[in-house]
């Protein structure tokens, strides 16, 4: 069945965004967009038909989890087929009644979430890869996993106060069912035994824990922040 609304969409979407056709759907996706991981952030998808737009969705959520989708339709969608798509993976969906200008900033918004993801995944992988770094380089024996995470804890707060209600989420994973202050007890008395010479953790009044080292305590002046 030919496409009728193709013309109108492609105009509306020149009011909107510079966007090219890659390929149409009775195409092989796979190969495509495997290729295509760098190539775009949004993927946009013109059509009025739902269960392809749905396999559409499917495919990219396989192969490019990544990549935002966004359906371009003729007319506003029931809010029954909205909320499918939406279910389906859909990170927005556009319709050629509305304003062009509102387009082109839904566009925009969705650029600006993913770069700002992209930006804390980049700026976690260098901040994970320094921290595991500092466990390593102050820990002289092998942590257990709760251990690892408490002491990231306290270097990320070295010469401050790490808190029980910030060490405490951390290592949720660990717990169990009886977590509770008793157990960051345990496991910092047994992460004292771990660290190399020179580095010490401080039971703060009942408030949390602090992490020292001889730079620190070798001034003469402890001084603690909160």
């Amino acid at each position: 069945m030919p496409d009728r609304a193709a013309a109108l969409r492609r105009a509306w979407l020149d009011d909107v965004v510079d966007c090219d056709q890659q390929y149409n759907h009775s195409q092989d996706p796979v190969g495509y967009l495997s290729q295509a991981r760098d190539a775009f952030s949004v993927l946009l998808v013109s059509g009025d038909d739902l269960p392809r737009i749905y396999a559409i969705l499917r495919e990219v959520r396989e192969i490019l989890p990544s990549k935002a989708v966004v359906p371009v339709l003729r007319n506003c969608p029931p809010a029954r087929a909205m909320a499918a798509l939406l279910r389906r993976g859909a990170a927005d969906i556009l319709h050629c009644r509305m304003p062009p200008r509102e387009g082109t900033a839904r566009l925009h918004a969705i650029i600006r979430r993913i770069e700002w993801a992209e930006g804390r995944r980049l700026s976690g992988l260098e901040t994970g890869g320094r921290r595991r770094e500092k466990v390593r380089s102050i820990a002289c024996q092998s942590l257990t996993p709760m251990e690892e995470q408490l002491l990231a804890v306290l270097i990320e707060r070295e010469g401050r106060i790490a808190r029980y209600t910030t060490l405490a989420p951390r290592p949720g994973a660990y717990w169990g069912s009886q977590s509770s202050r008793k157990s960051i007890h345990v496991t910092i008395s047994h992460l004292r035994r771990k660290l190399r010479a020179g580095f010490r953790i401080k039971n703060c009044s009942g408030l949390g824990y602090i992490l020292t080292s001889e730079a620190v305590l070798s001034s003469g002046v402890e001084s603690v922040h909160v």
